[in-house]
């Protein structure tokens, strides 16, 4: 960021500073700032920051201020309360989709090229969360790069799977996304996993069924985070169409699964690799999920089903746990070839 720039965000930094110790909650970028208040307080929230701007001694562009709406645009989103979505432009989309159909079969591309079209996803990203997964590649190339502007960058096959994923999800998104709750309050519903060396299983609150399968050959020399995430792909493989549109929480015993698909970032390859089939299954039907860690004392009905092949035991805690609950839990069969039909991203 160039001197000018640094020394008006340090600016509206302090002025937001001020709002907030006022209980006026405002988010500042350079010079454009945005606010969000309750309906009965909005009126003076905004009169006295304008008061507070005037008594500072900055100038204020009215042209452009924008009274208390229930629609706002603001950083080239439009942002809509009582939707509570918010709304990429479609011009953006067509933009990003030119861009990255430039990109499409190209061997090399400049850093500052690569750089344009991360901005532009980035954009994206932020309204569709799971679009950070298909940033992440392109962000290790550019951290790869010479420093200088037109050093010529070599795009890999992985590089064009995610050019790929964005062209295919672009053609079809409509640039409308739920603005997602920052803390959760109650999910629309829930579903365990679990996954031990011989087995995998899971269990769905909302369709009542469940699954257990053995580990198959092809996978058995996988460590163990690997094959919890695989659980939880099989899961939404399996569960997905049922759970469109809904806020689902993921109940895992795996905190390494937990913080690449909470986060969206990780360094294991494997497991950024199954993170990125199950983001592209919830960018598909309108998930959000979010993966809490449980002890495995407290996931022991996904456990016994993991542990299914093990001993007869296991399936007998199952069906004596089960008992309690006042549904009729069904069992889903795991077909092998769901572990091979992965989207190529």
């Amino acid at each position: 960021m160039r001197s000018s720039p640094q020394a008006c965000q340090r600016t509206t930094n302090a002025v937001s500073y001020m709002l907030w110790n006022q209980s006026i909650y405002v988010v500042n970028y350079v010079d454009d700032f945005g606010g969000v208040s309750d309906p009965l307080f909005s009126s003076s929230d905004y009169y006295t920051m304008l008061e507070l701007l005037r008594d500072l001694g900055l100038h204020i562009n009215v042209d452009k201020c924008v009274s208390p709406f229930t629609v706002l645009t603001f950083l080239g989103k439009e942002y809509n309360t009582v939707d509570f979505t918010v709304c990429i432009p479609e011009l953006k989309i067509s933009e990003t989709l030119e861009l990255l159909i430039g990109f499409r079969n190209r061997k090399r591309c400049s850093l500052h090229a690569l750089q344009q079209l991360i901005g532009k996803l980035s954009f994206v990203a932020e309204c569709v969360r799971s679009g950070r997964l298909f940033i992440t590649r392109m962000l290790v190339l550019l951290r790869s790069g010479h420093n200088h502007k037109r050093f010529r960058l070599r795009l890999s096959e992985d590089f064009q799977k995610d050019i790929n994923w964005w062209i295919a999800f672009l053609r079809e998104y409509n640039g409308i996304s739920l603005i997602p709750e920052i803390q959760w309050g109650e999910p629309d519903t829930a579903f365990s996993t679990d996954a031990s060396l011989s087995g995998l299983g899971g269990i769905c609150f909302y369709s009542h069924e469940y699954f257990h399968c053995v580990v198959p050959e092809s996978l058995s020399e996988l460590h163990i985070s690997a094959l919890e995430m695989y659980s939880i792909f099989i899961a939404l493989k399996l569960w997905a169409p049922q759970l469109a549109n809904k806020r689902v929480r993921i109940l895992c015993d795996n905190q390494a699964c937990m913080h690449i698909l909470n986060n969206g970032t990780g360094r294991d390859a494997n497991l950024l690799e199954l993170a990125r089939q199950i983001w592209f299954i919830c960018a598909n039907n309108n998930l959000q999920i979010r993966v809490d860690y449980v002890t495995s004392a407290d996931n022991r009905l996904s456990d016994c089903l993991s542990r299914w092949s093990v001993s007869d035991n296991f399936s007998q805690m199952f069906y004596n746990d089960i008992l309690t609950f006042p549904h009729v839990f069904s069992e889903r069969y795991i077909s092998p070839s769901m572990f091979t039909d992965v989207v190529f991203i």
